[in-house]
């Protein structure tokens, strides 16, 4: 059996996620491009609890940037929520929240999936080669 080189550079901070307030439960896309992950950050109903945030970067070679943050509203209740895992098209994510078993004084949760359609590209890049003569009007 072959063991995997183990070592790794020193610690540094994930741009974009890191706040003043505590982050959990890290979870990155399959490509990449978009990480998950709970804050203390103030959320639903300005409570402390935790809420699931996310964060989307165009490629792998540029850092997650502070201006991208965005609390997923629609996902958080007023307990404890936080990514479990996401699917490899992106389009799932499983979570956790405790809203059932007694939302903050309670460390039992529910599991739980919520769906989103495939993303469509922003910008389409388009080549047009125009043979003869004439004139094209836009």
């Amino acid at each position: 059996t072959t063991i995997a080189d183990t070592t790794f550079s020193d610690p540094t901070k994930v741009a974009g996620v890191n706040t003043i307030y505590e982050e959990f439960h890290p979870v990155v896309s399959s490509d990449g491009l978009t990480i998950y992950w709970e804050s203390k950050n103030f959320g639903i109903a300005s409570d402390s609890s935790g809420d699931i945030y996310m964060n989307r970067r165009a490629s792998t070679s540029v850092a997650f940037a502070n201006t991208n943050i965005v609390n997923l509203a629609s996902l958080n209740c007023t307990g404890i929520d936080f990514p479990v895992a996401v699917s490899p098209n992106g389009c799932t994510l499983y979570f956790a929240n405790n809203e059932e078993t007694g939302l903050g004084a309670s460390q039992n949760f529910r599991l739980y999936e919520a769906h989103r359609p495939a993303s469509v590209p922003s910008l389409v890049t388009m080549t047009l080669y125009i043979l003869g003569t004439g004139s094209v009007n836009s």
